[in-house]
């Protein structure tokens, strides 16, 4: 008999480059991380990127620099196939304030977050609860917050839904909206499984049970069933 090896899994690339939205020229040193497999990379002198060995499927990858507004990626790659991307940065605009020297437990860039968690709407993760929690699957977590639910999906992720109206949750990420319920055309259809998101790497959580609880800056359309906003860690 004839012993053959065992076929080994498909795997795929990603590579691209990344620009500046008005100028288009090649940014070096952005930072583009995929939460879910713990993996991240810089772009090079000339703004190129690649990812090797990622299997088939979707990934999300947030592209972040400082000065510029960050960008989720997704990224659907077929089996042996490598994906070219160009992704674009726009400068973020940054208002001076006059100096002021203040001691603050608030991490720096969470100070909106604050202002949403003092209003009373919403129930919110802190940083210091997530840092304890670090050996634990976000959705864990999850498990103890009053009106939310997991629910099995397709190859067996996790999804988050509201308990009222059993549908799936919006989520955003660092501001950016990256799943939409009943989504339109070159949107996801099928959540995101929420283990994907590493607690390590989360600054905090808010969650809004539902139209009525969240704040207009993430309301709008996909948001009937609840919206769960995740930061990522600045520190």
């Amino acid at each position: 008999m004839l012993a053959l090896p065992a076929a080994l899994p498909a795997q795929s690339a990603l590579t691209g480059v990344v620009r500046e939205d008005s100028t288009n020229q090649p940014i070096a040193g952005v930072e583009l991380v995929i939460g879910a497999l713990d993996r991240r990379t810089t772009t090079d002198s000339v703004g190129a990127f690649r990812f090797d060995g990622l299997a088939t499927g979707i990934h999300f990858i947030l592209v972040r620099k400082i000065g510029y507004r960050p960008v989720q990626l997704r990224a659907i790659l077929a089996m042996d196939d490598t994906l070219d991307a160009v992704v674009t940065l726009r400068p973020a605009t940054v208002e001076l304030a006059p100096l002021e020297v203040t001691v603050s437990a608030i991490p720096p860039g969470m100070e909106a977050w604050e202002a949403r968690r003092r209003s009373g709407a919403g129930y919110f993760i802190e940083p210091k609860t997530l840092r304890q929690s670090e050996h634990r699957q976000l959705a864990d977590i999850f498990r103890s917050v009053r009106g939310v639910s997991l629910r099995y999906g397709r190859g067996n992720r996790i999804i988050l839904i509201n308990n009222r109206d059993r549908c799936p949750m919006q989520i955003y990420l660092d501001g950016l909206k990256i799943y939409e319920p009943r989504a339109g055309p070159g949107r996801a259809t099928e959540p995101p499984d929420i283990n994907q998101f590493t607690v390590a790497h989360l600054e905090a959580i808010e969650i809004y049970r539902g139209p009525a609880e969240t704040p207009p800056e993430f309301s709008g359309t996909g948001g009937a069933c609840g919206t769960v906003v995740l930061w990522s860690r600045r520190r």
